[in-house]
């Protein structure tokens, strides 16, 4: 799979491929043993189109970069107990399918996160991740509990990217 620069997406392309670059630096610094707080830390909040391509630019990037990437639903996020998952079930789940993915220097997209948003909603429930969002972007460690067992990550390595088309 190669990514075509479409005339229309180029200079998405271009901005993401920037981040993602400014990210790689971070990695750089981070192994040649420079402190996390030393370093200018990534993240974005990507806007456009519901099919505008803002997950296939992200992820066609991070292959050509050598990245892991992992993508959340945000639209799914609820309260532990309730329908779907929370923000720990789905960390949980990329530890289980890549132990390295927090290590090695992944991207994290943290898709429709206008929808987590947008509060009128009639099928949005009480729960209000954005705190749980916030703690992701702050970067260092981030502990969570699934089904009794604690874990710990070091997000220093992991770009945070949120993602969304904000029609409302």
């Amino acid at each position: 799979d190669v990514m075509i620069p479409l005339e229309n997406q180029l200079p998405a392309q271009q901005k993401i491929a920037t981040i993602i670059g400014m990210h790689l630096a971070r990695i750089q610094a981070l192994n040649r043993g420079a402190s996390p707080n030393e370093i200018i830390s990534v993240s974005a909040f990507l806007v456009g189109a519901t099919g505008s391509g803002k997950s296939y630019i992200i992820k066609s990037l991070a292959d050509v970069c050598g990245l892991h990437f992992r993508q959340i639903d945000c639209a799914s996020i609820t309260q532990a107990g309730v329908r779907g998952k929370n923000i720990a079930h789905f960390l949980d789940e990329i530890l289980r399918e890549d132990k390295t993915f927090f290590e090695d220097g992944g991207i994290l997209n943290l898709d429709e996160m206008d929808k987590v948003l947008y509060k009128q909603d009639p099928h949005h429930d009480a729960y209000s991740p954005q705190q749980d969002f916030l703690k992701l972007m702050e970067g260092g460690d981030y502990t969570f509990s699934v089904d009794n067992r604690t874990q710990t990550i070091n997000l220093d390595r992991t770009l945070i990217l949120l993602s969304g088309a904000c029609a409302n």
